[in-house]
């Protein structure tokens, strides 16, 4: 007998929207495996290391919160595990967690910063360029396993669906896009404010919720190549400069309040292995590192055969200033220079 049998229904749908998110998007992640490219394989095997170190983390988590709220150390049974689930708020708590104190939220917001006004876009633009369908099921296959996961997915999609010049975002979906973008940021802004108030969840959802929005199927639009491409390189260069506003005011805040430099990073660490939830959030941060660097390598490969200095500058920046800011500072350069190459050939 179960005492709160919806409370394990919640639990079990949600590993179920995981299996259906992937089948929904098993076509494109076909014709990937079908394409055999080479930076098709490194962002599967991205996809897999990424979910193996968050998730190790994630279901610590869980057992953690499980004998957190089990003190008696009753075995564990299907009734138990309703009443730790009932009278727990797993997606509430692991927030908090990572949004509390100034060292936690230098970790998290970066994962924030980079969905908000890296990945977003970057899902609506090229999403729109090569006809990738689906496109708000990588966002929320990101919310509900991890962002690095779904993002390392979605890059190996990209290099299989060719891209065209007669295709992109729409006037409307551009709009939508600056909105939803400007509106995220305010959120995490918010965030470590609200985080031990009733307002929190409300805003996280607010985050979450207005992602999905540009990524809506629409029918995308056909306009001049170099006007589109300008408004893009427009739309990451303002994310870029937002997110170094935010990031630099937060590692401003930790200086202060550690001390120093040294003292942060040691922190930083500490923090890092603190507590299993802060620990996943981290490691899908690093896993986000890895693969942005990745993908400028790999398409700069495959553009050029070349990786340029000014490339090799963001690859080297991107530990010191995140992706966040290099990864839409990338996309903006690669933006324009498909922009100049193509005006050059006509």
């Amino acid at each position: 007998m179960v005492d709160y049998p919806v409370d394990v229904g919640i639990l079990v749908s949600y590993f179920v929207l995981i299996g259906g998110l992937l089948w929904r998007i098993r076509s494109p992640l076909q014709q990937c495996i079908q394409s055999k490219q080479f930076g098709a394989t490194v962002f599967f095997v991205g996809a897999l290391g990424s979910f193996l170190c968050t998730w190790f983390y994630m279901i610590s988590y869980f057992v953690h919160s499980y004998k957190e709220h089990d003190t008696s150390n009753t075995p564990v049974s299907l009734n138990t595990i309703s009443h730790w689930l009932h009278n727990v708020s797993l997606f509430d708590d692991a927030w908090r967690t990572v949004s509390l104190g100034n060292l936690q939220w230098l970790w998290s917001h970066q994962l924030c910063l980079f969905t908000v006004g890296v990945w977003t876009p970057f899902l609506a633009v090229e999403g729109a360029r090569r006809k990738i369908p689906y496109l708000w099921a990588y966002m929320l296959l990101g919310q509900v396993v991890a962002i690095s996961t779904a993002s390392a997915l979605f890059f190996a999609v990209v290099l299989a669906y060719p891209r065209t010049d007669l295709a992109g975002p729409s006037r409307c979906l551009n709009t939508t896009l600056l909105i939803c973008i400007f509106s995220g940021m305010v959120t995490v802004v918010l965030s470590p404010f609200v985080a031990a108030s009733e307002w929190f969840l409300p805003n996280l959802l607010v985050m979450h919720v207005l992602l999905v929005f540009p990524l809506l199927p629409s029918k995308p639009a056909i306009y001049s190549y170099t006007e589109q491409t300008v408004y893009v390189a427009a739309v990451y260069m303002l994310s870029a400069g937002a997110s170094l506003s935010i990031y630099v005011h937060q590692w401003i805040t930790c200086l202060v309040e550690s001390g120093s430099l040294y003292e942060t990073l040691i922190s930083m660490v500490d923090v890092f292995f603190a507590h299993p939830a802060q620990s996943s959030i981290s490691s899908d941060v690093v896993w986000v590192q890895f693969l942005c660097v990745a993908w400028m390598l790999v398409d700069r490969l495959m553009k050029t055969g070349t990786v340029s200095l000014s490339v090799w500058t963001l690859i080297a920046l991107t530990p010191i200033f995140s992706v966040s800011v290099t990864m839409p500072m990338y996309l903006a350069f690669s933006e324009l220079m498909a922009a100049s190459s193509k005006h050059r050939i006509n």
